[in-house]
């Protein structure tokens, strides 16, 4: 499937947490970036579950605004492939294509884990 492999794309060729590109963009201040980042694995939890509940409803639109959110919280705390792959699932959201999303959403959820457990490492 051409979606599951760009997934593949998006997670092997990007850095899990671009520390450095997180810091930078939040003028050096590691005091932030970490309440930031701590927000970021307390709520992705509860994100994926929204994220999947919109899924087994099949609602596009609930899909759509929660990729869209975790684009965002991703893209704040330097999750490079996160914030890509989500991003591509708000595209297939918005074109309501829910049986791709629902076919990368394993690889999705494991770039997920593997980025909460690196930024819980440091």
């Amino acid at each position: 499937m051409r979606t599951e492999n760009e997934f593949r794309n998006l997670s092997n060729h990007q850095p899990i947490w671009d520390k450095q590109e997180a810091l930078r963009r939040l003028g050096n201040n590691a005091s932030l970036l970490n309440t930031i980042a701590g927000m970021f694995i307390a709520q992705m939890e509860d994100k994926l579950a929204e994220l999947n509940s919109a899924l087994e409803k099949g609602d596009h639109e609930a899909t759509r605004f929660v990729s869209h959110s975790i684009k965002g919280n991703a893209g704040d705390v330097g999750a490079v492939a996160v914030h890509k792959m989500a991003a591509e699932l708000e595209k297939l959201a918005k074109a309501q294509n829910l049986d791709d999303i629902n076919a990368v959403m394993p690889l999705f959820t494991a770039t997920v884990s593997a980025t909460l457990a690196a930024m819980g490492e440091e």
